[in-house]
Formats: structure tokens, sequence, C-alpha cells
């Protein structure tokens, strides 16, 4: 993956424009920190339609599972309870 500085992409774009197009993928630095990545929108449409897929599936699955009981409750509860182990 290739790398420019926002000023290099600046100065650069309609050239960087090009190798996005022709499917590079370049990310945009700051500082030398990475702030954003430019894609073909082809392949950032397809990642988008993933992620979604994605998100779908587990929030089917999470229906699925048994509710959560309430840890602080739980926790409460306990609170008293002598089953004689030395740490209660």
């Amino acid at each position: 993956m290739a790398s420019l500085s926002v000023a290099q992409a600046k100065d650069q774009l309609p050239a960087m424009l090009r190798r996005v197009e022709a499917g590079e993928i370049i990310t945009i630095t700051r500082n030398g920190k990475p702030v954003a990545t430019v894609t073909p929108i082809d392949e950032a449409a397809e990642k988008q339609a993933r992620r979604k897929a994605l998100n779908d599936r587990i929030r089917a699955f999470a229906q699925t599972l048994p509710p959560q009981s309430d840890s602080v409750a739980m926790i409460r509860g306990m609170r008293g309870h002598d089953d004689g182990l030395p740490w209660e």
C-alpha cells in the first residue's frame, strides 16, 4: 500500500487519483501518521457490503443467545453468603 503526505497528495492529486482508479490503495499521512485511506470506489463499496453482512450475521447470532444476567445484582446477592472459602 502506497503512502503520501497531505502535501504530496495535494500536489499530486491528479496522478494520485489515476493510481487509485487503476486499483491502488493510498494512505494519506500527516506528520507520519495515517489519517485517511483512498480506495477505488468498487473496493470501498464491496468492503461496506461485507461489513454490513457481517454486522447482520452478528446481530442474528446475538439474538439466539440467552439474556445476559446482571453481574452487579449477582455479586450483591453473593455478599454475606459464606460457603467456607477463605477469600470470602
